[in-house]
C-alpha cells in the first residue's frame, strides 16, 4: 500500500472516530488516537491471520516512517498555534504564575520519575534519569486541539497555553542536562560542562533566534495581505519554513515554530485574527493525521516487558505534574481556576515523547554505550509508546472538564454540561 492510501485510510478512520468520540461524549482527539490504535493492529500480530493483515492493509512500524513529515507539519503547526497565543499584553498579567508553574511542574514530574524508578530498580539509574528527563515535557497538540474544539476563554486556558507552549524550553534543559548524565554514567566518564549547560544553552538561543526572524518576516507578509488563499499559503510557508530551518541548524523545531508564532501576532498584533482563521483551515487534516499516526506506534506486544515501569512512571509523572503545577499556581498566587484546574490539562505527552524517544533510541541504542545502553534505549522508547498513547486517551477528557469547571468552554454542549450540578 503506498503512502498516498495510507493516509486515505487514516482519514477515513479518524473521520469514523471523532463521530463515535463525539456520540459517546469524548473529545475528538480521543477518538482519533483509540482509532490509530486499532488501525496499528499490534494486538493482531500474536494471531495467525493478524501479522498478515497488520503488513498489507495497516498501520504497521515499516510504514510509520514513511509519515514522518506529516507528524514534523502538524507539530509545527500546533506550536506556530501556540506562539500565536502568547501575547505579550495577556503574559504580563499572569507572567509570575505562568514561571513558576512551569519550573514546579516540570522539575517534579522529573524528580519523582527519577526517584520512584531508582527505589524500585535502583540497577537502572541511566534510564531513571532519562525517564525523568522526558517526562518533564508536555505536548502541546491535544490540549490545544481540546481548547479549540471547546472555544474556549479566559484566564484559566490564557495559562494552560502559556505553561505548554513554555515547558518545552524546560524540558529541553532538563533532558539534555539528564542525558548528558546518563551517557556520562554508561560511559564511565566526568560530566562536561560544554555539553550539561552550554549545549542546551546553544540550541535554545539558536531556535528563538531562527523563530524571532521567520516570524517577523512573516508577520510583515501577512499584515499586508488580504486574500484567504495567499494567507494560507504565507501560513504554510512559516511552519515549512521554520521547520525545515531548525531541522537544517539541527535545533529545537518547536521552540523555533513557537518563537515564529509569537513574533507574528507581537510584531503586528493586527494580524492575530488571520493567523488563527489559517491556522483553524490547516490544522483540521493534520491534527486527524498526528494522532492517528501517534496512537498507531502503540506496540502491544511489549507491555509485559515495559508494563510495571510503564505503570510507576506514568503514576509518577502525572503525580508531579498536577503537585508541581498546585504548588506553582499558589506560590503565583494564580487565580483559585488556576489552581484548581492547570494540572489536569499537563497530561497530554504524545508527540514530544515520540520525538525524544526517537532521540534517545539514536543515542543510547546505537551501541557507542555498550549493551547497557541499547536496554536504556529500548526500555525508554517503549515506556513512552505505552504510556503516551494512554495520557492521549486520559489528558483531553481531563482538559476539557477542567474548561467546563472553570466556566471557559463556550460550545453548545459544554455550557449544557456546565449547567447541570456538580
Amino acid at each position: 500500500m503506498n503512502t498516498l492510501l495510507l493516509l486515505a485510510e487514516a482519514l477515513a478512520v479518524a473521520y469514523v472516530m471523532q463521530r463515535l468520540a463525539r456520540r459517546l461524549g469524548f473529545p475528538a482527539v480521543t477518538g482519533y488516537v483509540a482509532g490509530g490504535i486499532l488501525l496499528g493492529g499490534s494486538f493482531l500480530v500474536p494471531l495467525s491471520w493478524g501479522r498478515w493483515l497488520v503488513d498489507h492493509l495497516m498501520l504497521s512500524p515499516r510504514r510509520l516512517d514513511h509519515l514522518e513529515v506529516v507528524t514534523r507539519i502538524a507539530l509545527g503547526i500546533v506550536a506556530v498555534a501556540i506562539g500565536a497565543d502568547l501575547q505579550l499584553h495577556r503574559l504580563r498579567r499572569i507572567g509570575r504564575s505562568i514561571a513558576l508553574i512551569v519550573a514546579f511542574e516540570s522539575l517534579g514530574a522529573c524528580l519523582l520519575v527519577i526517584v520512584s524508578i531508582i527505589v524500585l530498580w535502583p540497577e537502572h539509574l541511566a534510564t531513571a534519569i532519562v525517564l525523568g528527563a522526558v517526562a518533564s515535557a508536555t505536548a502541546p497538540a491535544a490540549t490545544l486541539a481540546v481548547i479549540h474544539e471547546c472555544r474556549a476563554r479566559g484566564v484559566l486556558t490564557n495559562t494552560i497555553l502559556a505553561v505548554v507552549g513554555l515547558d518545552d524550553a524546560a524540558a529541553l534543559m532538563i533532558f539534555t542536562f539528564c542525558s548528558a548524565v546518563a551517557k556520562s554514567l554508561l560511559g564511565h566518564t566526568s560530566i562536561a560542562f560544554a555539553s550539561v549547560v552550554l549545549r542546551p544553552a546553544i540550541i535554545i538561543a539558536v531556535s528563538l533566534l531562527i523563530g524571532a526572524i521567520v516570524g517577523t518576516v512573516s508577520a510583515l507578509l501577512i499584515s499586508r495581505e488580504r486574500n484567504r488563499e495567499m494567507l494560507l499559503i504565507l501560513t504554510s510557508m512559516t511552519v515549512l519554513l521554520a521547520s525545515g530551518l531548525a531541522i537544517q541548524f539541527r535545533v529545537s523545531e518547536l521552540l523555533t515554530c513557537m518563537a515564529a508564532g509569537f513574533m507574528i501576532v507581537n510584531v503586528n498584533p493586527f494580524v492575530r485574527n488571520r493567523l488563527r482563521e489559517a491556522i483553524r483551515m490547516l490544522g483540521p487534516v493534520f491534527y486527524a493525521l498526528f494522532f492517528i499516526i501517534g496512537g498507531a506506534h502503540l506496540n502491544a506486544t511489549l507491555i509485559t516487558v515495559v508494563g510495571g515501569v510503564s505503570i510507576v512512571y506514568f503514576l509518577a509523572r502525572a503525580s508531579g505534574k498536577f503537585a508541581g503545577a498546585w504548588l506553582g499556581a499558589t506560590l503565583g498566587r494564580a487565580a483559585p481556576r488556576v489552581r484548581r484546574y492547570v494540572g489536569l490539562s499537563l497530561l497530554p505527552q504524545v508527540g514530544v515523547a515520540l520525538a525524544l524517544a526517537m532521540v534517545v533510541s539514536h543515542d543510547f541504542g546505537s551501541g557507542a554505550y555498550g549493551p547497557e545502553g541499547i536496554r536504556l534505549a529500548e526500555t525508554v522508547v517503549n515506556v513512552l509508546l505505552f504510556t503516551t498513547i494512554i495520557t492521549e486517551l486520559i489528558g483531553p477528557v481531563l482538559t476539557r472538564r477542567s474548561l467546563i469547571r472553570a466556566g471557559e468552554a463556550h460550545t453548545q454542549s459544554q455550557l449544557l454540561d456546565r449547567s447541570r450540578p456538580e
